[in-house]
């Protein structure tokens, strides 16, 4: 692959995950919510959106390490998607692209469709709803589905229990960051 190429595709990654952003400011503008309306930047959310992580490290080591037939199902689809994708991106392209995931994701499937959501099932039901949709946003393998849709519960809690949709957006663009490195390091070696 080409350094142009990779460049390519690493700004287009970015450019579409952050349009989620804009995506859901268009809804909220539509549906009376505010997608931002709980953001804010403090250095103690982000440090907990940071400690957050910890939780899907261990999850992510146990699930990489099992010998369950579908957890080894993503795990091999992942090898071999993510090396094509972005197997010559830089440090600093992979963090472009998974901090605009983080802010991305969050802010359309958190403060916009969970808390949309709230307002109609309540807000057990609103997190549960959007973190189904979030796991069928992610559809490498069927396992896969159930395993981002867990995910989204877990960012979905924290931003319910923190009132601040900066905790999960630093939670998800970090652990995005430090799979995407860890994965395509093996790659390469």
């Amino acid at each position: 692959m080409t350094a142009r190429r990779t460049r390519h595709i690493v700004a287009t990654a970015s450019l579409l995950e952050l349009a989620l952003a804009a995506l859901a400011l268009v809804l909220g503008a539509i549906a009376g919510v505010a997608p931002l309306g709980s953001f804010s930047w403090n250095a103690r959310d982000a440090a907990i959106g940071a400690v957050a992580t910890l939780p899907l490290f261990v999850v992510f080591r146990l699930a990489w390490t099992s010998r369950a037939p579908g957890l080894r199902k993503i795990r091999d689809e992942l090898e071999r998607v993510l090396p094509e994708i972005f197997g010559d991106a830089s440090a600093l392209g992979l963090a472009a692209v998974s901090l605009a995931a983080g802010i991305g994701e969050e802010v359309l499937f958190r403060g916009f469709l969970q808390a949309w959501l709230a307002t109609l099932l309540g807000s057990l039901g609103g997190l549960l709803a959007a973190s189904a949709v979030f796991g069928f946003a992610h559809p490498i393998t069927a396992g896969y589905v159930v395993i981002a849709a867990l995910m989204g519960a877990y960012l979905g809690g924290l931003w319910q229990a923190s009132g601040n949709l900066l905790v999960p957006i630093v939670a998800h663009a970090l652990y995005d960051f430090a799979v995407l490195r860890l994965l395509l390091r093996r790659a390469r070696s």
